[in-house]
This record gives C-alpha cells, sequence and structure tokens, in this order.
C-alpha cells in the first residue's frame, strides 16, 4: 500500500513539475524497479526454499538408516491449520518430531530463541519444534486414549554449533547436529 502511495504521489508531483509527457518514462522505471524486486524476492524465496528441502532430504536420508532397528519415520506431515511437520520418528526410545533446519552460522541461543551469528532468523526453529511435538503428542493423546510423551528436536544440517548437542529446558526442546541425530535419537533417555 505504501508503494501506490508513493507512486501516486511521484505521478503527481511529476505531472505538477514536468507536465504529462514524463509520466510514461516514471511509469516505465516504477514497473521495471518492481519487476526487479518481485524477481529479487522471489529467487530469494526459492534458495531458501531449496536449503530447506535438502537439509529434510539429507535428515530423511539418515533417519532411513533407522528402519533396520526398529524405527520407524514420517516425513513432511501436512498440518490441517496449515504448516507441515518435517519429520516424525519413534522406535525403541520413544516419539520424536524433528524440526529441519539447514540455515548456515554459529547457533547461539537468546531468550529461548535460537539465533544465528546473532541474528534471530525469520522463523523461530525452536518455537516451531515444540508446538509441532505438542500437536503430535495431542492427536496420539487422542488416538491411544493416554498421553504420550513426544520430545521435540531441532536437527542443524549446516549450521556451527559447538559440541554436537544443545539443551533448551523452556520449552524442552533439544537442538542437534545432523553428524550426531542418529546417536542422540537412540541414546535418548526418556526420564523426566
Amino acid at each position: 500500500m505504501l508503494i501506490i502511495v508513493c507512486f501516486v504521489a511521484v505521478m503527481l508531483l511529476t505531472w505538477w513539475q514536468f507536465g504529462t509527457g514524463i509520466h510514461l518514462w516514471v511509469m516505465s522505471l516504477f514497473f521495471l524497479a518492481a519487476a526487479v524486486h518481485e524477481f529479487v524476492v522471489k529467487r530469494n524465496e526459492l534458495g531458501t526454499w531449496a536449503v530447506g528441502a535438502e537439509a529434510e532430504e539429507l535428515v530423511g536420508q539418515r533417519l532411513g538408516v533407522l528402519q533396520k532397528r526398529g524405527w520407524h519415520a514420517l516425513h513432511n506431515l501436512q498440518k490441517p491449520d496449515g504448516g507441515d511437520i518435517d519429520h516424525v520418528t519413534w522406535g525403541p526410545r520413544g516419539v520424536f518430531v524433528i524440526e529441519t533446519k539447514g540455515h548456515r552460522g554459529k547457533v547461539g541461543v537468546e531468550s529461548g530463541v535460537l539465533t544465528l551469528d546473532g541474528v534471530m532468523p525469520e522463523r523461530d526453529a525452536v518455537a516451531q519444534a515444540y508446538q509441532n511435538a505438542l500437536f503430535i503428542k495431542n492427536h496420539l493423546t487422542r488416538r491411544l486414549g493416554r498421553s504420550q510423551w513426544v520430545v521435540a528436536v531441532v536437527c542443524l544440517t549446516k549450521a556451527f554449533l559447538d559440541g554436537y548437542q544443545l539443551d533448551i529446558p523452556r520449552p524442552q526442546v533439544h537442538i542437534v547436529k545432523i553428524e550426531r541425530l542418529i546417536e542422540f535419537l537412540e541414546n535418548y533417555d526418556d526420564t523426566r
């Protein structure tokens, strides 16, 4: 809306200052700038989507290793209210919801929010993982008729994390590097 108001203001100003002939030049420049902006935004969105898809594929491949050991996994579960859950896996150590992130940068935590190079990303991965775990927990509780504990995990495929795991107590979410994901799942201690 602001862009339209600015466009109208520029058009009125050029008409008042230069007459009607300059309008075509101003409109052409405006539409060229809008097209370039749209191209850059779409390119960035596609790049982000591609990074996420690649990261989810890598985690899916890792989880495939667990199938031979009695584990099961579902990938890219669509939620009725929109959004999706990257991975749900279950086996001898419990039920896990895994939010996959393919961002680069040094991982930190500020006020319970995962940061990369000190900057909070557009989406809060910790909140996503926790909300998805609650969604699956509620779904399983309704289906099973009893409460089912679900562990929230954020799996990082490219970010730098001191050590291989970071635990956030509130909400309880585990941040794990992809190289140690299988080890984390197989060794998870569910005593809470």
